[in-house]
């Protein structure tokens, strides 16, 4: 199973189109996704004859679920055969340029920075940053430690107050209130 795939991370909807007509008589890759548009109300990334990687990836998930079951297995291999993007691609490459820049500094502590160092992206990939120069500085382990779990930490307090006030002193959260009534007519010795 081959899909042709552009430079910037697009693929053919015509090899796609192709792949599911060996199974099904006939296939409109339009239909499909104004489908999903329309029943997810969320829009998938689309430029004439092509689809970006992680839009296809997106539609076939959602057809695989929802389309006919002898399309499983195809779309279960079309699915492992796109190659996954790789996210930190800028960051890791030019890790010594960065460090370079910054004179061997952590950008958070300003101490000299070890061999060890990591690259951190300023504003987090999950959080909409771009994996680019302007994005990235280098870091000590231990700030890179601490800046991901007071990020993660806001994160949750964020999204999910449920999860922060159980777990924010779980010694008063479960605390047993109840008293058994046998205890109650006990006098202390």
């Amino acid at each position: 199973m081959n899909v042709d795939r552009d430079s910037e991370g697009y693929y053919s909807l015509l090899n796609i189109k192709d792949i599911f007509c060996t199974v099904l008589r006939s296939f409109c890759t339009e239909h499909l996704i104004s489908s999903y548009e329309n029943i997810t109300c969320k829009s998938l990334c689309v430029k004439g004859h092509w689809i970006h990687h992680e839009s296809l990836v997106r539609l076939l998930k959602w057809y695989k679920k929802t389309g006919p079951a002898r399309l499983e297995n195809i779309i279960k291999q079309l699915l492992l055969t796109l190659k996954p993007e790789r996210k930190r691609a800028f960051s890791q490459k030019y890790r010594w340029d960065i460090a370079y820049e910054q004179q061997y500094k952590c950008g958070l502590c300003f101490d000299l920075l070890h061999p060890s160092f990591q690259v951190d992206h300023i504003q987090e990939l999950c959080d909409g940053g771009t994996d680019t120069r302007d994005n990235c500085m280098a870091v000590c382990c231990n700030c890179h430690a601490k800046k991901t779990r007071a990020s993660q930490q806001k994160r949750i307090s964020k999204h999910d107050p449920l999860v922060n006030a159980t777990f924010s002193d779980p010694f008063d959260t479960f605390k047993c209130t109840r008293r058994s009534p046998y205890f109650s007519n006990v006098k202390s010795v």
